[in-house]
């Protein structure tokens, strides 16, 4: 009998030190005792505070750096000029292709 109560409380501290090594019940509250619309209120939260971070990002893209300068390169410029000759007012001149 003796035997069987040390092998047995042996036992139970192998088990509990196992059991007590998670330490999130301390930190958190069981969630069965958690009513179901607090759950849901608490994803919401969850979910809110994640997207928040993207959506703060994305609205401040503009202010992380300077636009480039809006304007064409010369060689754009001329091209977009030399197409233009190309037509006159509502038609287009078919002699030069």
């Amino acid at each position: 009998m003796l035997h069987s109560k040390a092998l047995a409380t042996c036992a139970f501290r192998v088990a509990s030190s196992t059991r007590c090594f998670h330490l999130g019940h301390e930190f958190a509250p069981p969630a069965r005792f958690i009513s179901q619309h607090a759950k849901f209120g608490l994803a919401l939260l969850s979910t809110a505070i994640q997207l928040s971070s993207f959506i703060l990002l994305y609205l401040n893209a503009d202010k992380l750096r300077p636009p480039p300068p809006r304007q064409l390169s010369e060689e754009a410029q001329a091209k977009m000029e030399e197409i233009a000759a190309t037509y006159e007012p509502g038609t287009m001149r078919l002699k030069k292709f």
